[in-house]
């Protein structure tokens, strides 16, 4: 069942948002724009969940939760479309669904990578990190082509893998590519053929497909974030902040609800993770 939402301070920025895109980047503003001029209302649904840790949502609407037994697909309609678990293979530590036919399954413990398809089965069996000598990799995430990147921080490199899980790529001396005497990523994405690895301390740093060091984003304390065209959105307490690439401009928008765990956004939505529940923002027409 869907409630309605009635909140004046989720639009409170509008007027202040106009660049090149401005508020039509940030998905719930753009897509809530409409209903604003309506009634103001804000459409949103909850789903009880126990022990959600993940957060990732496909282009198509499909959004992944992983707890922390199993992994649940929720499906365009908002609801529970099927559960994944593999206990075998641990804890899962990263969970990245940007590509809208396949899932990346992280098991660090195991230093095993799962593909799942959009119905959350198996594309095939894990794959082994110990294979090539990775089995200290921290971070990992899709590709273009079907392929995968995995970060290693005992050697400071960057690896990435194509769709046969072959070697394409490795950097070496990440520390001496961006000058920094320190770099412990926590999130690592690529999106629009850039790859972007998030360390809390010294900011974001931005690489392209082929390996070569573009830039830092000097923005600190970033756990979470995502990359919508031209605008960087990531999460501070209880607030989502929109950095322009090409702009260097910095938006905010407070969140409806207090301190989620994670967001997501895509198909018009926007979703907030709990711990007891996924409360998804469908913004568009009624």
């Amino acid at each position: 069942m869907w409630m309605i939402f009635s909140e004046m301070q989720v639009f409170i920025l509008i007027t202040n948002l106009m660049s090149r895109l401005g508020f039509m980047i940030l998905l719930l503003m753009s897509i809530g724009f409409h209903s604003y001029a309506q009634d103001n209302n804000i459409h949103f649904k909850e789903i009880p969940l126990r022990n959600a840790r993940l957060l990732s949502a496909d282009p198509t609407g499909n959004v992944y939760v992983a707890t922390r037994n199993e992994l649940i697909l929720i499906n365009r309609a908002d609801t529970v479309f099927k559960r994944f678990s593999n206990l075998s293979l641990g804890t899962l530590s990263t969970l990245d669904a940007s590509n809208s036919m396949k899932a990346l399954l992280y098991y660090r413990d195991q230093a095993k990578i799962q593909f799942l398809d959009n119905t959350a089965s198996e594309l095939s069996g894990p794959i082994s990190l110990h294979s090539f000598g990775l089995e200290q990799a921290m971070l990992a995430c899709i590709s273009f082509d079907n392929g995968f990147w995995v970060w290693l921080p005992s050697s400071f490199s960057l690896h990435r893998f194509n769709q046969q899980a072959q070697s394409v790529i490795n950097i070496k001396n990440i520390q001496q590519l961006t000058g920094l005497d320190q770099f412990n990523p926590i999130t690592m994405r690529e999106r629009n053929n850039m790859l972007y690895l998030s360390d809390p301390e010294s900011g974001i740093q931005v690489f392209d497909v082929f390996g070569g060091y573009v830039k830092k984003i000097p923005i600190a304390g970033i756990e979470h974030f995502r990359v919508l065209d031209e605008r960087l959105l990531f999460q501070k307490d209880n607030s989502l902040f929109s950095y322009h690439l090409l702009l260097h401009t910095i938006d905010t928008l407070q969140f409806p609800t207090s301190n989620p765990i994670d967001f997501d956004v895509s198909s018009k939505k926007l979703y907030l993770l709990f711990p007891d529940m996924l409360r998804i923002y469908s913004l568009g027409d009624k």
